[in-house]
């Protein structure tokens, strides 16, 4: 796919930014504005439609909607506003109390599609994108579906070292399965390390079967966090938070002990 330097209505395309099994991401302009241009490959048409679907319309600070779809030459391609930042991962730096404030936006931004029942399916911080800000924008509506409209398969959806149990095991995704795969990137913030790592066949079966170690095995100073993150990874679905409103309320008041003991 060579797109660089084609013309759609006054954007000039300018650069590729990225691109995976299904399409090509570049950024365009028209000189004064910047835009995300996301690029199908031939045949999966289908896709660029769902997701212009479920992610058109949506109004929420952290959020990265999609505006148009659109066809350049034989490709469709879907418009979004272009997003300048740094992955979400580059944030586990930061004192604790900065990422939690950080992290209750990514919540917000779940809480937000669970309300419009759209299940993200795809929480990892490589979706995520802190702005210029300091802002949260949770973009990439790939493998999103809605929760009333999904139909059970024995495929896993999603990225191995996020997915949640049901998932691991292939069965539909729940509105919940986004809160453990947000759990997963507060436990990597916590304790340095993504619960479950080794081979695709490893982790899969760890997700099913395995419980991680708590935060205060890795410091003792996190033994405040032991009980928000066994109950964010529960393996069953019904013992975990059933919202993200839940995991904000008991995570925000902890800020101020992550900055009191220096974490």
């Amino acid at each position: 796919m060579n797109l660089i330097g084609k013309q759609f209505d006054d954007f000039h395309i300018i650069q590729e930014l990225a691109r995976g099994s299904r399409s090509h991401i570049f950024v365009c302009s028209d000189g004064k504005l910047i835009k995300a241009l996301k690029v199908f490959n031939i045949g999966n048409e289908r896709f660029a439609k769902r997701e212009l679907e479920l992610g058109h319309g949506l109004k929420h600070p952290n959020l990265n909607s999609i505006e148009e779809l659109i066809k350049i030459e034989q490709y469709t391609a879907l418009v979004m506003p272009y997003v300048q930042g740094k992955h979400l991962s580059e944030f586990y730096d930061a004192s604790l109390s900065e990422f939690i404030k950080i992290f209750s936006e990514l919540l917000s931004a779940i809480s937000y599609l669970h309300e419009q029942d759209i299940i993200h399916r795809d929480i990892k911080p490589d979706n995520i994108i802190v702005d210029e800000r300091g802002h949260l924008k949770l973009l990439d509506f790939d493998l999103a579906i809605n929760a009333k409209q999904q139909i059970q398969t024995q495929s896993v959806a999603g990225t191995i070292a996020y997915i949640s149990p049901e998932q691991a095991y292939g069965h539909a995704a729940t509105k919940v399965s986004d809160l453990y795969s947000a759990g997963i990137i507060l436990y990597r913030a916590l304790t340095g390390e993504v619960p479950f790592t080794g081979t695709a066949t490893e982790v899969t079966h760890a997700h099913r079967q395995i419980i991680p170690a708590l935060p205060s095995q890795f410091d003792n100073r996190l033994e405040i966090f032991d009980k928000i993150t066994k109950k964010i990874l529960e393996k069953r679905g019904d013992n975990r938070y059933q919202n993200a409103a839940e995991i904000i309320k008991d995570l925000i008041p902890l800020s101020a002990y992550a900055d009191r003991v220096g974490l």
